[in-house]
């Protein structure tokens, strides 16, 4: 797990500039390639605000995200690509959650699905 958001994003703008060898800064990605906000929340915020804080999980949604402006013929992502990217997103993470349960619980499948839709802090 990784707790610091901004390093999640250095590792979106790492593979950028490995692609992008001419690029002078990684964090060009964002202005240039995605819309500003989500939500009204700057879109790097808000997609570490969304994923599980792993880096697989922020290349998920953001390549997600990518293809989905790519074949919409969008010249940039925009919210709704984003939006949807997150829907897929939570496909696999609760398809990921499953496969690493180590402890096999015949329930747990239900018990994931309850917390759907709901808050993102749960009280007692």
């Amino acid at each position: 797990m990784w707790e610091d958001p901004e390093l999640l994003c250095q590792v979106i703008e790492s593979r950028y500039l490995a692609a992008h060898p001419e690029a002078l800064n990684g964090a060009e990605i964002w202005s240039k390639y995605f819309c500003a906000k989500v939500k009204d929340i700057p879109t790097k915020d808000y997609i570490t605000s969304r994923t599980l804080p792993r880096p697989r999980d922020v290349v998920y949604l953001v390549k997600n995200a990518i293809s989905r402006a790519v074949n919409r013929g969008h010249g940039l992502v925009e919210e709704g690509d984003i939006k949807m990217a997150e829907y897929e997103y939570s496909t696999f993470a609760l398809d990921s959650i499953m496969v690493e349960n180590s402890i096999t619980l015949p329930q747990l499948e239900a018990v994931l699905y309850e917390f759907a839709g709901c808050p993102v802090v749960v009280g007692r």
